[in-house]
């Protein structure tokens, strides 16, 4: 009897271990950058703070997902910016969809290079 209780609590320990590690397989990532002049690009598109809730639902709804697919939203913003600036753009992601998301973020140093075209 001690055999099987602890072979059944062993099979649930393992299928338990197995689901988490089909969540952290198969993340979906929305990637945002903000440099320092406070410019938001929500993947590639430039958008203004106040579409972000937008833009973020409209991936969403946009995506298909499998069940077991998590969500994640990666900020990069350069090192100068503000926490605060980097904090609003967040709750505004996570108004638009806060549903068993993680949040990573990423402060970047950004270097301006002026590119000149040699002439000749």
């Amino acid at each position: 009897m001690k055999k099987k209780f602890t072979f059944l609590i062993f099979i649930c320990l393992i299928t338990g271990v197995q689901s988490q590690s089909n969540d952290e397989q198969n993340p979906f990532y929305i990637n945002v950058f903000i440099n320092a002049d406070e410019e938001i690009r929500v993947e590639s598109d430039l958008i203004s703070f106040s579409d972000i809730g937008n833009s973020i639902d409209q991936i969403i709804r946009n995506h298909p997902f499998k069940r077991d697919t998590s969500i994640v939203y990666r900020i990069f913003a350069d090192e100068n910016l503000q926490l605060g600036i980097i904090n609003d753009v967040e709750q505004q992601m996570l108004a638009a969809y806060g549903y068993q998301v993680k949040r990573e973020r990423y402060l970047l140093q950004v270097i301006e290079r002026s590119w000149t075209v040699p002439i000749g």
